[in-house]
């Protein structure tokens, strides 16, 4: 049966979907407009490519990752277990605390993708994309995705993470790797000034650099 909490988290979830859908038309619109970069090859293979592996992704995360974090989430707020879950302030500031260390917990996977040779096999087929645009924030391998499921797992359940903080922190993260992975020329002035706060289009190509050093 349904707990009393599912109802506004299905809410959260649907208007969450709904911005991100939003922001993600206003990014690719944007591109067209205003590209960084120029494309090395023909767009129309490259993207279809892209979606495919996107696709697959997106089915591993729904059918490995999901089932996992999703009770571990309802579980530690009803138990009142995980880190931020002791902390005695009100739900919204442990929520908050619970985004910021998802996102903190993130990172140091991400830093593990690049320096541990097995996942690294897996992760160079993000890295592989020789052009640089929103698409390629859905270019993962699906195994990729599916090692990194325990992971997340873990991550809600030593962070104490509630349904409310992990719905909003998945909706930040995806507008995230989409915005930083874009081909959108920002005003300089405006990207360094962003670039303070978050990843930022031009910031993050350099992360995607051929050059070994300057992707770790």
């Amino acid at each position: 049966m349904a707990n009393g909490n599912d109802t506004p988290n299905n809410r959260a979830m649907i208007a969450g979907a709904a911005l991100i859908g939003v922001a993600a038309l206003a990014i690719l619109i944007g591109e067209r407009a205003a590209p960084l970069r120029r494309p090395s090859r023909p767009r129309t293979r490259r993207t279809v490519t892209n979606i495919a592996l996107g696709a697959l992704s997106m089915a591993t995360v729904s059918l490995i990752e999901s089932p996992m974090t999703r009770p571990l989430a309802r579980r530690a707020e009803k138990g009142g277990t995980g880190l931020t879950q002791y902390l005695p302030a009100p739900g919204w500031m442990r929520d908050i605390a619970a985004v910021l260390l998802m996102d903190y917990t993130v990172y140091l996977w991400h830093v593990a993708t690049h320096k541990v040779p097995l996942l690294w096999r897996f992760h160079l087929v993000h890295h592989d994309d020789l052009d640089l645009d929103a698409s390629t924030a859905i270019r993962f391998h699906f195994v990729d995705m599916a090692i990194s499921a325990p992971y997340r797992a873990a991550q809600v359940a030593l962070l104490g993470v509630s349904p409310r903080a992990l719905n909003i922190w998945q909706s930040w993260f995806f507008f995230s790797v989409l915005f930083h992975h874009s081909n959108l020329a920002l005003p300089a002035r405006t990207e360094r000034w962003l670039a303070r706060l978050i990843t930022t289009p031009r910031m993050h190509g350099i992360h995607h650099s051929a050059v070994k050093a300057e992707t770790d």
